[in-house]
Protein backbone atom coordinates (compact mmCIF):
# COMPACT_ATOMS: atom_id res chain seq x y z
CA UNK A 1 0.00 0.00 0.00
CA UNK A 2 2.87 2.69 1.35
CA UNK A 3 4.90 1.72 -2.54
CA UNK A 4 1.28 1.98 -4.49
CA UNK A 5 0.88 5.66 -2.56
CA UNK A 6 4.76 6.31 -3.41
CA UNK A 7 3.93 5.82 -7.15
CA UNK A 8 0.57 7.70 -6.86
CA UNK A 9 2.58 10.60 -5.42
CA UNK A 10 5.10 10.74 -8.19
CA UNK A 11 2.37 10.97 -10.66
CA UNK A 12 0.99 13.23 -9.06
CA UNK A 13 3.67 15.72 -8.08
CA UNK A 14 5.73 15.56 -11.42
CA UNK A 15 5.13 12.97 -13.99
CA UNK A 16 3.10 14.07 -16.84
CA UNK A 17 0.31 12.46 -18.23
CA UNK A 18 2.03 11.94 -21.93
CA UNK A 19 5.30 12.44 -23.47
CA UNK A 20 5.38 16.10 -24.15
CA UNK A 21 6.71 17.39 -27.53
CA UNK A 22 9.50 20.60 -28.14
CA UNK A 23 9.37 22.10 -31.60
CA UNK A 24 13.48 21.97 -31.90
CA UNK A 25 16.50 21.57 -29.09
CA UNK A 26 16.87 23.33 -25.91
CA UNK A 27 19.65 25.23 -25.01
CA UNK A 28 21.90 23.15 -22.83
CA UNK A 29 21.08 24.22 -19.69
CA UNK A 30 17.14 24.03 -20.37
CA UNK A 31 17.50 20.33 -21.52
CA UNK A 32 19.21 19.56 -18.13
CA UNK A 33 16.87 21.87 -16.63
CA UNK A 34 13.77 20.57 -17.37
CA UNK A 35 13.87 17.00 -18.65
CA UNK A 36 17.14 15.13 -17.20
CA UNK A 37 17.56 16.46 -13.94
CA UNK A 38 13.66 15.75 -13.00
CA UNK A 39 14.14 12.26 -14.69
CA UNK A 40 11.24 12.94 -17.60
CA UNK A 41 10.77 11.99 -21.37
CA UNK A 42 10.07 14.49 -23.86
CA UNK A 43 10.44 14.42 -27.76
CA UNK A 44 12.20 16.99 -29.69
CA UNK A 45 11.03 17.75 -33.26
CA UNK A 46 13.62 18.99 -36.03
CA UNK A 47 16.85 17.28 -33.72
CA UNK A 48 18.64 16.42 -36.67
CA UNK A 49 17.54 17.73 -39.68
CA UNK A 50 20.85 19.45 -40.30
CA UNK A 51 22.84 16.20 -39.98
CA UNK A 52 24.97 15.93 -43.36
CA UNK A 53 24.81 12.23 -43.28
CA UNK A 54 21.29 12.20 -43.74
CA UNK A 55 22.01 12.41 -47.14
CA UNK A 56 23.44 9.22 -47.42
CA UNK A 57 21.68 7.51 -44.79
CA UNK A 58 19.94 4.81 -47.14
CA UNK A 59 18.92 1.76 -45.46
CA UNK A 60 20.94 -0.63 -47.88
CA UNK A 61 23.99 1.73 -46.52
CA UNK A 62 23.05 1.58 -43.01
CA UNK A 63 22.64 -2.10 -42.97
CA UNK A 64 25.85 -2.67 -43.64
CA UNK A 65 27.05 -1.03 -40.34
CA UNK A 66 23.88 -1.56 -38.50
CA UNK A 67 24.55 -1.83 -34.54
CA UNK A 68 22.36 -1.16 -31.46
CA UNK A 69 23.90 0.85 -28.70
CA UNK A 70 22.28 1.57 -25.54
CA UNK A 71 19.74 3.54 -25.44
CA UNK A 72 18.94 7.28 -24.42
CA UNK A 73 18.64 9.12 -26.90
CA UNK A 74 16.39 7.86 -30.10
CA UNK A 75 16.74 9.12 -33.04
CA UNK A 76 14.43 7.92 -36.05
CA UNK A 77 15.38 8.83 -39.36
CA UNK A 78 12.87 7.56 -41.18
CA UNK A 79 9.55 5.37 -40.75
CA UNK A 80 8.63 5.55 -36.88
CA UNK A 81 8.90 3.81 -33.44
CA UNK A 82 5.95 3.02 -30.96
CA UNK A 83 7.33 3.11 -26.83
CA UNK A 84 5.50 2.14 -23.65
CA UNK A 85 7.32 3.68 -20.88
CA UNK A 86 6.97 3.37 -17.38
CA UNK A 87 8.87 6.12 -14.97
CA UNK A 88 11.06 4.14 -12.11
CA UNK A 89 8.42 4.80 -9.10
CA UNK A 90 6.22 2.05 -10.80
CA UNK A 91 8.93 0.04 -9.92
CA UNK A 92 6.87 -2.03 -7.50
CA UNK A 93 4.05 -2.97 -10.07
CA UNK A 94 6.33 -4.48 -12.37
CA UNK A 95 7.12 -8.29 -12.02
CA UNK A 96 10.32 -9.76 -12.37
CA UNK A 97 11.08 -13.40 -12.02
CA UNK A 98 15.04 -14.97 -12.65
CA UNK A 99 15.94 -17.62 -15.71
CA UNK A 100 18.58 -18.99 -16.79
CA UNK A 101 20.39 -18.13 -19.76
CA UNK A 102 19.67 -19.31 -23.46
CA UNK A 103 21.33 -19.31 -26.95
CA UNK A 104 19.89 -20.28 -30.26
CA UNK A 105 21.98 -23.23 -31.67
CA UNK A 106 21.17 -24.33 -35.35
CA UNK A 107 19.88 -28.11 -35.91
CA UNK A 108 20.63 -29.91 -39.10
CA UNK A 109 17.43 -29.11 -40.48
CA UNK A 110 18.66 -25.11 -40.69
CA UNK A 111 16.06 -24.24 -37.85
CA UNK A 112 17.17 -23.06 -34.66
CA UNK A 113 16.54 -23.96 -31.40
CA UNK A 114 16.38 -22.46 -28.28
CA UNK A 115 18.89 -24.05 -25.43
CA UNK A 116 19.26 -23.37 -22.04
CA UNK A 117 23.19 -22.71 -20.84
CA UNK A 118 22.89 -25.14 -17.40
CA UNK A 119 25.96 -23.50 -16.46
CA UNK A 120 25.27 -19.91 -16.11
CA UNK A 121 24.02 -18.16 -13.68
CA UNK A 122 20.40 -17.49 -13.28
CA UNK A 123 19.46 -13.23 -14.65
CA UNK A 124 16.36 -11.24 -13.50
CA UNK A 125 14.39 -10.71 -16.24
CA UNK A 126 10.78 -9.14 -16.54
CA UNK A 127 8.26 -11.50 -17.84
CA UNK A 128 5.17 -9.43 -17.90
CA UNK A 129 4.00 -8.28 -22.28
CA UNK A 130 2.78 -4.72 -21.96
CA UNK A 131 1.34 -4.93 -24.62
CA UNK A 132 -1.40 -7.62 -23.51
CA UNK A 133 -0.84 -7.95 -19.44
CA UNK A 134 -1.72 -11.31 -18.19
CA UNK A 135 -3.59 -9.57 -14.99
CA UNK A 136 -4.51 -12.74 -13.45
CA UNK A 137 -0.87 -13.63 -13.26
CA UNK A 138 0.25 -10.16 -12.32
CA UNK A 139 -2.65 -7.77 -10.80
CA UNK A 140 0.09 -5.55 -9.17
CA UNK A 141 0.75 -4.23 -13.04
CA UNK A 142 -2.95 -3.07 -12.61
CA UNK A 143 -1.53 0.08 -11.21
CA UNK A 144 1.18 0.92 -13.63
CA UNK A 145 0.60 3.82 -15.65
CA UNK A 146 2.64 3.29 -18.79
CA UNK A 147 3.26 6.36 -21.05
CA UNK A 148 2.72 5.67 -24.98
CA UNK A 149 4.31 7.97 -27.58
CA UNK A 150 4.99 7.15 -31.21
CA UNK A 151 8.88 8.54 -32.59
CA UNK A 152 8.27 9.49 -36.52
CA UNK A 153 11.13 10.29 -38.56
CA UNK A 154 13.13 13.50 -37.80
CA UNK A 155 12.21 13.17 -34.16
CA UNK A 156 14.39 12.56 -31.26
CA UNK A 157 12.97 10.62 -28.05
CA UNK A 158 14.87 11.90 -24.81
CA UNK A 159 14.74 8.52 -22.62
CA UNK A 160 15.47 9.18 -18.99
CA UNK A 161 17.77 7.06 -17.47
CA UNK A 162 16.04 4.01 -15.17
CA UNK A 163 12.65 4.68 -16.91
CA UNK A 164 11.08 0.99 -18.31
CA UNK A 165 10.35 0.89 -21.72
CA UNK A 166 9.03 -1.72 -24.59
CA UNK A 167 10.02 -0.57 -28.06
CA UNK A 168 8.21 -1.53 -31.44
CA UNK A 169 9.06 -0.32 -34.89
CA UNK A 170 7.26 -0.25 -37.76
CA UNK A 171 8.42 -2.04 -41.47
CA UNK A 172 11.94 -0.44 -42.65
CA UNK A 173 12.53 1.91 -39.68
CA UNK A 174 15.80 3.26 -39.36
CA UNK A 175 16.94 4.77 -36.16
CA UNK A 176 20.19 5.93 -34.50
CA UNK A 177 20.88 5.67 -30.69
CA UNK A 178 22.81 7.21 -28.73
CA UNK A 179 23.82 6.44 -24.86
CA UNK A 180 25.43 8.60 -22.44
CA UNK A 181 26.35 7.10 -18.80
CA UNK A 182 23.77 8.52 -15.96
CA UNK A 183 24.52 10.37 -13.05
CA UNK A 184 25.17 8.26 -10.40
CA UNK A 185 23.54 10.80 -7.52
CA UNK A 186 20.27 10.50 -5.12
CA UNK A 187 18.16 9.42 -7.91
CA UNK A 188 20.05 6.05 -8.51
CA UNK A 189 20.15 5.92 -4.50
CA UNK A 190 16.59 6.36 -4.35
CA UNK A 191 15.85 3.80 -6.30
CA UNK A 192 18.37 1.13 -5.20
CA UNK A 193 16.13 1.66 -2.29
CA UNK A 194 12.81 0.86 -4.45
CA UNK A 195 14.74 -2.18 -6.07
CA UNK A 196 15.57 -3.69 -2.54
CA UNK A 197 11.86 -3.06 -1.28
CA UNK A 198 10.52 -4.85 -3.90
CA UNK A 199 12.97 -7.81 -4.05
CA UNK A 200 12.08 -10.36 -7.30
CA UNK A 201 11.93 -14.25 -5.92
CA UNK A 202 15.51 -15.86 -6.45
CA UNK A 203 17.42 -12.37 -6.42
CA UNK A 204 19.15 -13.74 -3.00
CA UNK A 205 19.92 -16.76 -4.64
CA UNK A 206 21.70 -14.78 -7.44
CA UNK A 207 23.48 -12.71 -5.10
CA UNK A 208 24.62 -15.58 -2.63
CA UNK A 209 25.86 -17.46 -6.35
CA UNK A 210 28.22 -14.31 -7.03
CA UNK A 211 29.33 -14.32 -3.54
CA UNK A 212 30.17 -17.88 -3.02
CA UNK A 213 31.68 -17.78 -6.43
CA UNK A 214 33.73 -14.86 -5.05
CA UNK A 215 34.91 -17.02 -1.95
CA UNK A 216 35.91 -19.98 -4.36
CA UNK A 217 38.37 -17.78 -6.36
CA UNK A 218 39.48 -16.15 -3.58
CA UNK A 219 40.39 -19.34 -1.85
CA UNK A 220 41.96 -21.04 -4.75
CA UNK A 221 44.51 -17.79 -5.16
Amino acid sequence: ERLTEFSQEAHELYLNTSVPYLDGPPEPLDFYRDWIGPNKPCIIRNAFSHWPALARWTPDYLRLVHKDPYENLYCVISGEKHFILLPPTDRPFIPYGVYRPAVYLEQDSGEFKVVGTEDSQKVPWIPLDPLEPDLEQYPQYRWAQPLRCSVKAGEMLYLPSLWFHHVQQSHGCTAVNFWYDMEYDIKYNYFQLLESLCEAPGRHEIRNGVRNQRRTESASE
